[in-house]
């Protein structure tokens, strides 16, 4: 499952001033992730947005798309930079990664892609989170329309090569989970919780879905186990290679034409 944005509102969780109930992050470096099906590409919109609402200023961290380009933004009140890629999918699953490691260095991802990074000085001048935004802008403005699904907060950046594994569709859990710091799969009703870390479960944590709604609309994602995920065995063998081995055995055993 996951949830359906109508393009109008998205949902906000942990508004509880400077208590940051969702234990974020600090300070830089860090990552968000997360599984988009947009229907609608039409100019910017927002995916995933973390804000200092009680902080003095309001700088905000997001990941988000403009038209067939995924972004990676921040605004300090006044300056707005970003790193841009283009290569979204309409009416298809997509995954994207937006790292921040410092004032001046920004990275986008796009389907499991190496990093576009931006350069530019941002001005920002904090990082200790208190909200998360999905689907939309904290102010209302540029509302997501599509699904979205296993939204995930790393207090690190990003490689490479993790983007290349959870574009495979690996869960968050198998990617650097020591500096997972917050999971919402929400692919269950009432799962829009951080199932992260326990340290991390403050309310209010259960949001009014403000018109989202829940759908069937599965992502890739291979699993989300939550106990022992050490026990997993995953393949990356591709089927155009297991599959003739197989067939190859049947026929050494007269069991195939």
């Amino acid at each position: 499952m996951s949830l359906s944005f109508n393009g109008v509102s998205g949902i906000i969780l942990g508004v509880s001033g400077a208590s940051r109930p969702f234990n974020l992050i600090t300070s830089y470096p860090f990552s968000i992730s997360c599984w988009f099906f947009p229907t609608n590409t039409t100019g910017a919109k927002d995916l995933v947005a973390l804000r200092r609402v009680a902080a003095a200023t309001s700088d905000t961290y997001w990941l988000g798309m403009d038209g067939l380009s995924v972004v990676a933004s921040t605004w300090n009140g006044s300056i707005s930079v970003r790193a841009s890629r283009s290569g979204i999918n309409i009416n298809r699953w997509n995954h994207a990664i937006a790292r921040f490691n410092s004032n001046t260095q920004r990275f986008v991802h796009i389907n499991g892609s190496d990093g576009t990074i931006n350069t530019t000085s941002s001005g920002q001048f904090g990082q200790d989170f208190d909200a998360l935004f999905l689907g939309v802008a904290d102010g209302g403005q540029r509302p997501f329309t599509g699904y979205m699904a296993h939204v995930a907060i790393w207090n690190e950046s990003l490689s490479n090569s993790d983007s290349a594994s959870l574009g495979r569709g690996m869960s968050p859990f198998y990617v650097r989970p020591q500096n997972l710091v917050a999971y919402y799969p929400i692919v269950n009703p009432g799962q829009q919780i951080n199932i992260a870390s326990a340290k991390s479960r403050g309310a209010p944590e259960i949001p009014t879905l403000n018109n989202a709604r829940y759908s069937n609309w599965n992502p890739p994602v291979k699993t989300v186990l939550l106990n022992n995920p050490k026990k997993v065995i995953q393949t990356t063998a591709a089927p155009s290679i297991i599959i003739p081995n197989l067939y190859r055995q049947r026929q050494m055993q007269g069991m195939a034409a």
